[in-house]
């Protein structure tokens, strides 16, 4: 996937060029519509790839003649129509005689991204009609690449514990980082610690700390009954959510 838009000199003359050479009457053409676009948001780890997958539905009155995409990053400048020449062609259906769904897939390795590109992307897309109009949106929607987090098992102690006793729960909170390829302390986030009584099914929040500067989770919380514990990062723009497993606690 290109995930850095880099338009040569002379792929601008080309497209300039180009369009000092349409014909007059795509001038007056009725030009394209972008109706929808969708791009899979994704959580990338330390290894592996996933698929990317591109969807847009596009319209004209001359019928579609085709598509071009391209994801962008929310740190960069946004992309232009001339630097459309350096997109990439979807694959374009027919629904109707005016109307077209393109979409392309392609797998992203996780060694493809740097840190600095978790959170925010857009999708710019360029659609021409039959007639030679043609339709341009730098953020035809948006989505997001982020780093996975990683929430090591719940620990609560002690096990089993007198009623209305102090429990303490630990924990661990890394995240991926996309530089190295390894797991990373992540510090000073906030992480909710949790309690499910048995025999009910709903979770509740009983307080919230924030990870040590090496990434360790700790809780102390009275223990009123049996039941499960666990904590729980709800994650931000560039890192994903992450439950950890729950450890069961029994009274004395």
């Amino acid at each position: 996937m290109r995930i850095r838009i880099a338009v040569p000199a002379l792929a601008c003359a080309i497209v300039l060029g180009s369009l000092a050479a349409t014909p007059a009457f795509a001038d007056t053409a009725v030009k394209p519509t972008i109706d929808k676009a969708k791009v899979s948001s994704l959580v990338f780890g330390t290894t592996g790839t996933k698929k990317v997958s591109v969807s847009v539905t596009v319209s004209d009155d001359s019928g579609v003649k085709g598509v071009k995409t391209a994801p962008w990053p929310k740190l960069i400048d946004p992309p232009t129509e001339a630097d459309a020449a350096d997109f990439t062609p979807a694959t374009c259906t027919a629904s109707s005689a005016t109307t077209s769904v393109c979409t392309y897939t392609e797998k992203l390795n996780v060694t493809d991204l740097a840190n600095e590109l978790a959170g925010t992307w857009y999708l710019a897309v360029q659609v021409t009609g039959n007639d030679g109009g043609t339709a341009f949106k730098p953020k035809a929607t948006s989505f997001s690449f982020k780093r996975q987090d990683k929430l090591a098992a719940a620990n609560a102690t002690p096990e089993p514990v007198k009623k209305n006793a102090t429990l303490t729960v630990t924990s661990k909170l890394t995240r991926a980082n996309w530089d190295n390829h390894k797991w990373q302390a992540y510090t000073k986030q906030s992480v909710k610690l949790q309690f499910l009584k048995a025999g009910t099914t709903a979770w509740k929040t009983v307080k919230t700390v924030k990870s040590s500067s090496t990434g360790a989770v700790k809780a102390t919380a009275k223990a009123t009954a049996a039941g499960k514990w666990r904590f729980v990062y709800a994650g931000n723009s560039a890192s994903g959510a992450v439950t950890s497993a729950a450890d069961t606690v029994k009274l004395k």
